[in-house]
């Protein structure tokens, strides 16, 4: 839960953040950069407004608690698509937050060289990417992060080799189904349409809960 205790609930919701901007840039090839002040504020607005509609945190289930994180990333707007030629350091340290030091530039290319045709990619990727509804994406992402997370625990204790099988299909039916056909669709529509975190909430857990007493993952 991210909201029982403040230090490690900002510490964690960070961590999966980061997880999450790396994904996408390994998907995208753009530059994420993030404004740290912007996603603490993420936080404590989450958590105050989860507090407002009298939802104690041991009270809080995951859907609510991950709706409200990721209403706030998109009205906020921590994160931002990095303009061609900014500072190479960025990407490195989401990387070393995400999954250690991973990021290398070509070895047989000057750092000037790398830079003249970084930014030429970048130029082009950038402009691709201008209407893209980056941080309602990533929040998005950050609430399938966390629910998948919470269908593997869920597997783990399951031993019956027809219920694992009946659960993996399931969850799998949903992951692609939210991949494929609902991912982009919703990101867009929380940046074009007003939502409450609390709505978000509904369509979360509308979408992403299995539905069954024997394999809901959020009770």
């Amino acid at each position: 839960m991210f909201f029982e205790d403040e230090t490690e609930g900002f510490q964690a919701f960070y961590s999966d953040c980061a997880k999450c901007v790396n994904a996408f840039v390994d998907q995208s090839g753009l530059r994420i950069s993030m404004k740290e002040s912007l996603l603490l504020q993420v936080y404590y607005c989450a958590s105050e407004t989860a507090r407002f509609h009298n939802i104690p945190p041991d009270n809080l289930n995951h859907f609510k608690e991950l709706a409200h994180l990721s209403y706030w990333t998109a009205r906020l707007k921590p994160f931002r698509i990095a303009p061609p030629g900014e500072n190479m350091q960025i990407l490195k340290e989401w990387a070393f937050m995400a999954n250690g030091p991973s990021f290398d530039v070509d070895s047989d290319l000057s750092q000037d060289d790398y830079n003249a045709r970084d930014y030429q990619i970048q130029e082009s990727k950038v402009a691709s990417y201008s209407d893209f509804p980056l941080n309602e994406w990533l929040g998005l992402s950050f609430c399938m992060f966390n629910v998948e997370l919470a269908w593997n625990m869920q597997l783990e204790e399951i031993r019956a080799p027809k219920v694992r099988q009946v659960y993996v299909e399931q969850t799998n039916t949903l992951r692609d189904r939210f991949k494929f056909r609902i991912h982009a669709e919703l990101a867009m529509s929380l940046r074009h349409h007003t939502f409450s975190a609390r709505g978000l909430a509904i369509a979360l857990e509308s979408i992403l809960d299995l539905n069954t007493d024997e394999t809901t993952p959020f009770t």
